[in-house]
């Protein structure tokens, strides 16, 4: 699962991944959440790749009180990462 804003910006890392793993799949979805749920249950989480993010935003808060940008593109990665860690230590290939 590459879950990615910009799909234009992956066919070198594609050909790369396609060259060392024949066997990598590719799905392109605005919503990838049914799709990591399927992936988990069937023990499929290989690498996780955090790359969606804000910039420029105006001055707000999380619901937890941390400033808009860095709750988004710091603290929401790392939850999220600490959530899908035992999925990818399943995995005999898992990275971040």
């Amino acid at each position: 699962v590459i879950p990615t804003i910009a799909p234009f910006l992956l066919p070198r890392l594609l050909q790369q991944l396609r060259t060392t793993h024949p066997d990598f799949k590719l799905f392109i979805r605005e919503d990838l959440s049914q799709h990591l749920v399927d992936a988990l249950q069937a023990g499929e989480l290989d690498i996780l790749i955090n790359n969606a993010g804000i910039m420029a935003c105006p001055y707000g808060k999380t619901e937890d009180g941390f400033e808009t940008q860095f709750g988004t593109n710091h603290i929401g990665h790392f939850y999220f990462t600490n959530l899908m860690v035992p999925f990818l230590m399943q995995a005999a290939t898992g990275g971040i």
